[in-house]
């Protein structure tokens, strides 16, 4: 028996509990990292002298990939028994690889958290704030969801720290000042920042604040926003985006993971060229990807300055970019260098 559940830990935490609920085995937690494949037999494989059934429990498996890559081998067997019920919980999982085709003849059970359409992310996040003794506009919850990403635990997590920046108790207040105002300011009851900055102001010996700049300062950003900096960042300064590279990759960054994220910003970029420009693109294309309106209309001052021949050529250099990580021994930070130096010369 197979089960794939997709999403952030909050996401899965109570799919999870309602598995084990209804399970008379104790749950197997191996560690993903340091399985070989050489361990796959015994564990899928194994019988307990102690109970009749087994639940074993993976997380994020996928990155394991040369150990992951030999679970195929298995699927016959695991589908077969149905004493043992494999559960992989993935905070991604890419459903375009052969392995995953794969897989699905063989899943039992399977749920994607993390394909919430962005009202129900805007839903869920307005009702988490709204626990914090936060009132946040609709920009700002968005600029929020696009600068922490969709994880709901990370999303939880940045909700505490602007309730505790902004000095607010969790018990419902009623002071109207303590709430962002439809021009993202917010009432600091509290110092927040060294100084004041274009869009801050001061009423009366009061600090306010801008939100999305508050976020900026206090809340760590996802790769997916950090990727998308640098990305902006290359068609117009190069001597910044090669020093934000140098930085990466001092870092634990993986460069393939990087250059995975970065190809997908190229590619939601082209595909806003390529839109039709009759009406919004990015409303066409974030429902044709599932991907939020709110990234692609912060793409739109790049796309409405390249041509199609731009944008194909952009995509030309990105799949050239791809093969050679994939088939030569550079340097992939310095391959990945090279092509970012060479955007704003499309």
């Amino acid at each position: 028996m197979l089960t794939i559940l997709i999403g952030s830990h909050h996401d899965l935490d109570s799919a999870l509990s309602s598995i084990i609920s209804k399970s008379s085995a104790d749950p197997e937690r191996p560690d993903t990292e340091s399985l070989t494949p050489a361990d796959l037999p015994s564990l899928f494989l194994g019988t307990t002298l102690f109970a009749e059934s087994r639940l074993i429990i993976l997380k994020n498996f996928s990155e394991n990939k040369s150990t992951f890559a030999t679970l195929e081998q298995y699927l016959d067997q695991i589908d077969q028994n149905p004493d043992t019920h494999i559960v992989l919980l993935e905070s991604k999982l890419d459903k375009r690889t052969t392995l995953y085709k794969k897989l699905k003849p063989y899943i039992t059970e399977f749920a994607d958290f993390s394909s919430k359409s962005l009202p129900e992310q805007l839903k869920w996040l307005t009702k988490s704030a709204e626990t914090q003794n936060l009132t946040l506009s609709r920009p700002d919850l968005e600029f929020l969801l696009n600068w922490v990403g969709a994880d709901q635990g990370k999303l939880l997590s940045a909700l505490e720290k602007l309730s505790l920046a902004y000095g607010i108790s969790t018990t419902p207040s009623r002071n109207p000042s303590r709430r962002i105002t439809q021009d993202g300011e917010y009432l600091a009851t509290k110092p927040v920042t060294t100084g004041l900055r274009s869009g801050d102001g001061v009423d009366g010996g009061e600090v306010y604040v801008s939100a999305q700049k508050l976020i900026q300062d206090i809340i760590p950003s996802s790769p997916e926003q950090n990727v998308f900096t640098i990305f902006n960042l290359a068609f117009t300064d190069t001597p910044a985006t090669l020093q934000a590279i140098d930085r990466l990759a001092l870092t634990s960054e993986p460069p393939q993971k990087f250059f995975g994220l970065i190809s997908n910003q190229a590619f939601l970029l082209a595909a806003l060229v390529f839109a039709d420009r009759s009406s919004d693109p990015s409303i066409d294309v974030a429902r044709d990807f599932a991907v939020s309106p709110f990234v692609l209309r912060s793409l739109r001052p790049l796309a409405v300055q390249l041509t199609p021949a731009q944008a194909r050529k952009l995509l030309q250099l990105f799949a050239a970019t791809d093969r050679d990580l994939k088939s030569t021994r550079l340097d992939p930070w310095l391959l990945i260098k090279t092509l970012l130096t060479k955007l704003p010369m499309l």
